[in-house]
């Protein structure tokens, strides 16, 4: 019972659950070196300007944590190829054994039959019976031999193809193992070549520092004209709505002749909030919920740099603040609307192009750096609906800015944006 549960249990592990587990491993391998294809593509799109070489070191990082979980994957693979190999050798063992003993049986069975006829024929050892009933017992003991050993061959015979699968599935899976070693040491040679390279760009900057500083601080600078920009526009979108509420109020006392029922604007808004109407209100909970399942603003695209405070890759004190997401795509590339909403506003800011801001209740989603815009302020979008194009400068790759609001604050897209 425990031989069967073995072979039942290795094969079971071979065919099935090993192929479900690969299938995985196939599929994340494949995702990573798709991403790692990406980041080459954008190593190749920048320039040997300090903008660029900075830029290739925040790429350079990236690929290089990518290639490190693309090993990680060879590594699960082969800790799975070791487990079936030493379940494939237990079966193995308990084949071997059990064969073994079969083999012995056989062969005790032979010399016991041969020590009883002394190397004589079986008819003469049956005529050499004392009477009828002794030859019929002798006949019938040696029929119970014959079939006895013939049962033994067939099990013999069974259990050597049974061993010889599990041997052949061994072979195979040790192939597997070497190659899933190789391809893990050219893994490991080409992050020893990027983690080199990553050191020869920091050795560039270095020798550069000053300018460097300069760069991220202008960075710094345009990023917190966009803070600026989206701002006013709340702002503004605040003075509408407390300008409508007034028009509201005075159509009101025209009609009665008691006291308007006008609110302070304290009471319907929260600072650098959006005002809860209504509509802003179902708008808001059907953004609120498609949390985690929006579409990427750009198809085939990648993510170049992450949300938040994030500390330079060798500058001392040096943080980089991102209000959004920079995400990598080809030149040109339409750039979409994640949600229905309105065109809150459109205008240039210097180091994000043209800026696109989407308004879905109390939320709001920032398109920047697209070169041609498609819609104006007012206008109403549906999802999916592309809102301008990202620059087309013959480069590989080129990166947009995304951003997910609440009133003014910044959330992170990558908690709204289908995985």
């Amino acid at each position: 019972m425990l031989r069967n549960f073995l072979i039942l249990s290795f094969f079971y592990y071979h065919y099935s659950v090993w192929g479900q587990n690969r299938l995985q491993l196939q599929e994340q391998r494949n995702r990573l070196l798709k991403d790692i294809e990406l980041a080459n593509q954008q190593l190749r799109s920048t320039s040997k300007t300090l903008e660029g070489i900075n830029r290739s070191l925040q790429h350079l990082e990236k690929k290089i944590a990518l290639r490190e979980a693309l090993i990680l994957t060879y590594q699960n693979e082969l800790a799975l190829l070791n487990k079936r190999i030493d379940s494939g050798m237990v079966v193995a063992g308990a084949l071997e054994k059990k064969l073994n003993r079969i083999k012995e049986d056989y062969a005790q069975l032979v010399r016991t039959e041969y020590k009883l006829l002394n190397g004589a024929a079986e008819n003469l050892y049956l005529l050499a019976a004392r009477d009828f009933n002794d030859a019929y017992l002798r006949r019938s003991y040696f029929r119970s031999m014959r079939n006895y050993r013939r049962w033994l061959a067939q099990e013999i015979a069974k259990e050597q193809a049974v061993l010889a699968d599990v041997l052949d599935a061994l072979r195979k899976i040790r192939q597997e193992k070497a190659l899933a070693l190789q391809q893990e040491q050219v893994q490991r040679n080409l992050l020893a070549a990027e983690q080199a390279e990553k050191e020869k760009l920091k050795a560039q900057l270095r020798s550069r520092e000053r300018e460097l500083r300069q760069l991220i601080a202008r960075k710094e600078k345009e990023r917190r004209q966009l803070e600026v920009k989206i701002k006013k526009l709340i702002e503004e979108e605040l003075a509408a709505e407390r300008r409508k509420a007034e028009a509201r109020a005075r159509k009101e006392k025209n009609r009665s002749a008691g006291p308007p029922d006008v609110r302070k604007p304290s009471e319907t808004t929260r600072p650098l909030g959006l005002r809860a109407t209504p509509d802003a209100m179902e708008l808001s909970g059907a953004f609120e919920n498609n949390k985690g399942r929006l579409p990427w603003p750009v198809e085939k695209a990648a993510l170049a740099a992450g949300f938040g405070v994030q500390a330079h890759a060798f500058l001392r004190n040096v943080t980089i603040k991102n209000d959004g997401v920079d995400i990598a795509a080809p030149p040109g590339a339409p750039v979409r609307a994640v949600f229905r909403g309105q065109v809150s506003g459109v205008f240039p800011v210097q180091g994000f192009d043209n800026v696109v801001i989407l308004r879905h209740g109390e939320y709001l989603t920032v398109y920047a750096n697209l070169h041609q815009v498609t819609v104006t302020k007012g206008m109403q979008v549906e999802a999916r609906q592309i809102l301008g194009r990202l620059p087309s400068i013959g480069q590989d790759i080129v990166t947009m800015n995304f951003q997910v609001r609440k009133g003014a604050m910044p959330l992170n897209p990558l908690q709204w944006l289908h995985p």
